[in-house]
């Protein structure tokens, strides 16, 4: 099983560092303009501290455990103090810039301060809101609040103090949409101040605690289609609530809550390709969380090759892993041979047909499976001949005349070539001195068919076959540049063939 929640793109937000990179810091006196906290002067200094988490704010010990920092997150910014005095203000911001990562933004903050019972235009206050790049805050995210016991959400454990009585919020939880701003920059402000006067020497006081993040609100999970173990739960962004997952492309209601299980996404996507979260925010609007489903399977391929007993095969590894790198291949041949090499590469003792597989796997784990068959063809032979012949020698088509060592090739489709090597030694018979004639006998000695290769001005001439005593045996005309005399019914022994008009020399030939 895997588990999918949001992740944080904007460096800092979280205040993960233990630093303020990333925000400004500002303070000052504030003087209750109708814009809102004034604080003019610019930078770090005893108004702004970093908490770390495991850490309780001391005011509220006495009565409650009351953690500086939220669940799920190492620090957090206090803003404003707890000493007191006559309209000290303090502010924090951090600018967002908005992309397909980042148009989920989230802020937790809490409160805390001292109510001395002032009325409201004196007491300490808070706002705290998002702004677009005029200054405008997001609906939905603008918050003010005057420190009073007597406010709704305010809440006392019963700390009492001769200046007052500890008053607190717990944390609270602003998530937007800020899809619509996309290449913008939106920036989040929280200021607190102190009362405007003291009243009877009462010393009251106001200070927040912040953090943030973002994350993109469209989730793309990848996942293997042939898998059998593709389970996965679905977390969505903590503080929100009424979580309801629907399918994104009709609104399918599919479940609640702040996680949602799918025993198998092979068959989830058979009905649906991706979900929504729709989530409120504790400030009111809506937010809707997108996860996509993106199979990334392992399309198993290879291209093989035939080769001759004795070569090496070479198979190449032709396989898409689609959005990841090969995590492991597993080669395996009928004759027992294995290789965990990403091509393959291997000579087979015989030759033969013999099946290859390849099983092989992406860094996301899902695994596919080919196989084929390879031929592997007989060796080339070798054949010697040793061969004596009278005058001419005719071997594959081709003609010998002349005593030597010839060798011929015999081509194989499959590049397994067989080679001859002729031995030959011809005796001339002295019957066939014109060298000028222009056709040829062959096979000599000849068994069943004597062919006849001569040139087209040959073709009609007629032709004699006589024995040793001079009997003719058979006559007729050459019909064309081949001719073929069927000798089969020959007597074993020496004959002689004349043609041009019987005038040209006899050309000796015996028949086995």
């Amino acid at each position: 099983m895997s588990i999918h929640a949001q992740q944080t793109y904007c460096p800092n937000a979280d205040l993960s560092q233990g630093n303020f990179t990333n925000w400004s810091a500002f303070s000052g006196v504030n003087t209750y303009a109708e814009t809102g906290i004034v604080t003019p002067n610019q930078g770090v200094n005893s108004q702004h501290s970093i908490m770390s988490a495991g850490n309780y704010d001391p005011n509220l010990l006495p009565c409650l455990n009351f953690p500086v920092v939220p669940n799920g997150y190492t620090h957090s910014a206090m803003v404003g103090d707890y000493g007191g005095g006559v309209s000290h203000a303090a502010k924090l911001t951090y600018d967002f810039l908005i992309t397909p990562q980042s148009n989920l933004i989230t802020v937790l903050f809490a409160l805390v301060g001292r109510d001395g019972g002032e009325g409201v235009s004196l007491k300490p206050e808070c706002h705290f809101s998002v702004y677009d790049a005029i200054g405008n805050p997001l609906p939905a995210s603008f918050y003010q609040s005057y420190l009073s016991a007597a406010s709704p959400g305010w809440q006392s454990c019963g700390v009492m103090t001769a200046n007052g009585i500890i008053v607190y919020k717990d944390w609270q939880q602003i998530g937007l949409d800020a899809s619509a701003y996309m290449g913008q920059t939106l920036t989040l402000e929280i200021a607190v101040t102190d009362c405007q006067a003291h009243l009877n020497n009462n010393i009251h006081f106001f200070y927040g605690y912040v953090v943030a993040s973002c994350a993109p609100l469209d989730t793309y999970i990848p996942y293997c289609p042939n898998s059998i173990n593709d389970s996965v739960t679905l977390v969505a962004p903590s503080g929100f609530s009424n979580y309801t997952w629907q399918n994104a492309a009709t609104g399918q209601f599919l479940g609640t809550g702040q996680s949602f299980s799918i025993n198998s996404i092979s068959s989830f996507t058979s009905l649906y390709d991706s979900l929504n979260c729709e989530m409120q925010s504790q400030f009111g609007g809506t937010v809707v969380a997108t996860t996509i489903f993106e199979p990334n399977p392992v399309q198993a391929a290879i291209i093989d090759t035939n080769v001759c007993a004795g070569d090496i095969t070479n198979i190449i590894n032709n396989s898409n892993y689609q959005n990841f790198q090969p995590s492991s291949t597993l080669w395996s041949s009928s004759d027992g041979y294995t290789s965990n090499a990403y091509d393959f590469s291997h000579i087979f003792p015989n030759d033969g047909s013999y099946n290859v597989q390849l099983i092989t796997s992406n860094t996301l784990g899902c695994i596919d499976t080919v196989s084929a068959n390879v031929l592997v063809y007989q060796n080339p032979t070798y054949s010697f001949i040793n061969q004596t012949a009278l005058d001419t020698f005719y071997l594959n088509g081709q003609i010998y005349t002349q005593t030597g060592n010839y060798t011929q090739t015999l081509p194989s489709i499959h590049g397994c070539d067989s080679v001859i090597v002729l031995n030959l030694t011809v005796n001339h018979t002295g019957l066939y001195e014109d060298k000028s004639e222009s056709f040829i006998l062959y096979p000599n000695p000849v068994d069943q068919q004597l062919f006849i290769k001569c040139s087209e001005d040959n073709i009609g001439e007629k032709y004699v076959i006589y024995n040793c005593t001079g009997t003719t045996v058979v006559e007729g005309f050459i019909n064309g540049v081949d001719t073929v005399i069927e000798v089969d019914k020959f007597d074993r022994g020496i004959y002689f063939f004349r043609m041009k008009n019987l005038d040209s020399n006899p050309v000796f030939f015996s028949k086995l």
